[in-house]
């Protein structure tokens, strides 16, 4: 058996067969080999013993891992993904063991054994016109306010819809609307009926005529075949016993569900007429008790309490409540100067004002400003400048001509007083 030690017995200076070799050299190659090496003894001994390098049957050799066996152990070597591992397992756990572990119940119930609200109450002095329709008739707003427009303009009546209404005083704030011939439909008062029974309404012939003999300073009344009789602070009496009550004042329990008895009422109101913010009240157990009064404006929620407030109005708010009171126009850009001594002028009033300074032509600025429903545009141009006037259009009216700064700022100012509503 021969055995050829390639790192001894190679010629390094022959060329051995290699790529691109040609057949013929290699062969012959392969031949002088071969016959060099034909009678020798190749059997491993202690000289011609193969090296260990190349030896097949070496039990130290690097074995090949399987495809699984490496992507475990890659993977283990990765602190993150053995973290993530420990974590998902932990859950896995847990959602079983979870409820096992914990001490409450799926049908355990919890209480809380403090106070979480407390009941207040609004008060509120009615100095506007509240309204309540007979029985089976219909007085809606548009009626309501056709008899306010009547009320202010002293006519006895009104029409609408080819219908005619007729208008009564029945006493002082106290007005009754008919169908001219016909029944009536309803009744607008400032004194409000209130019923001194919990959870009971006050007919409506009742509160008419209890209204009715209230605000004429009568001391008695007939209604329904019953006699009521008043007393001076507002009481309706049946029989000595009361069964309602007049007064000026509203005052309602925050929690819909709480009665407010008459002399909790009346102490309150006589709190606030006073000044005073500490007052007592007679309780259920007739003991006096005194409550904590907190003064506050509730509006709830902004959003809602602004589509509330415009939906009447369309958008074309009074002036005390319009965002933007006053449009100042300069005809062209030469008038700026004295567009803005304007503006700041009525802003020291304390008048929402603005100057439209665009390059525009003044048609274009008024047509755009009466669809924003400003109330009020000033006007200025040559003539004004040199007069030190404004040219005012209110909206609805139009033009009203050149008055001068100091006029405009006391007419705005007192229609924001009195709240006028055009």
């Amino acid at each position: 058996m021969s055995y050829f030690d390639d790192k001894k017995d190679k010629d390094l200076s022959v060329p051995g067969h290699g790529q691109g070799m040609p057949g013929t050299d290699a062969r012959r190659r392969s031949y002088e080999l071969n016959e060099k090496y034909a009678g020798k003894d190749n059997t491993p001994s202690e000289d011609n013993k193969p090296h260990e390098d190349y030896s097949l049957s070496d039990d130290r050799r690097v074995k090949v891992l399987s495809l699984g066996t490496l992507v475990a152990k890659r993977f283990f070597r990765n602190r993150i993904a053995v973290t993530g591992l420990v974590i998902l397992a932990f859950m896995f756990l847990f959602s079983f063991l979870g409820g096992l572990l914990s001490p409450y119940k799926e049908d355990q119930k919890f209480y809380r054994y403090d106070i979480q609200q407390k009941t207040y109450a609004g008060v509120i002095e009615n100095t506007e016109f509240r309204y309540a329709s007979a029985d089976g008739q219909e007085f809606g707003s548009i009626l309501q306010a056709q008899l306010v427009l009547a009320v202010q303009t002293n006519k006895d009546g009104f029409s609408y819809k080819n219908v005619n209404y007729t208008v009564t005083e029945e006493g002082s704030d106290f007005y009754s609307v008919s169908i001219r011939g016909g029944a009536n439909i309803g009744i607008a008062y400032k004194d409000v009926v209130s019923s001194s029974t919990e959870g009971e309404k006050v007919p409506y012939a009742l509160q008419f005529a209890a209204l009715k003999a209230y605000t004429n300073d009568e001391t008695a009344f007939t209604q329904g075949g019953r006699d009521y009789t008043l007393t001076e602070d507002g009481g309706v009496l049946q029989n000595g016993t009361e069964v309602a009550y007049i007064s000026r004042y509203v005052v309602n329990a925050v929690m819909g569900d709480v009665f407010l008895t008459r002399d909790f009422k009346d102490q309150l109101i006589e709190c606030i007429q006073s000044g005073s913010e500490d007052f007592v009240y007679t309780g259920a157990d007739g003991e006096k008790h005194r409550p904590v009064m907190i003064h506050r404006v509730v509006l709830g929620s902004i959003e809602r309490f602004i589509g509330v407030i415009t939906e009447p109005f369309a958008g074309a708010f009074p002036l005390w409540l319009a965002p933007e009171q006053v449009r100042i126009l300069p005809i062209s850009d030469k008038f700026h100067d004295y567009a803005q001594d304007v503006c700041k002028q009525l802003d020291m009033e304390g008048l929402r004002v603005s100057v439209d300074t665009r390059s525009e032509k003044i048609g274009y600025k008024i047509r755009e400003a009466q669809l924003h429903k400003i109330p009020y545009m000033l006007i200025i141009g040559e003539k004004e400048v040199e007069s030190g006037t404004v040219s005012v259009r209110k909206r609805g009216e139009g033009d009203i001509g050149a008055v001068r700064i100091g006029e405009f700022v006391d007419s705005a100012k007192l229609d924001i007083a009195e709240k006028n509503i055009w």
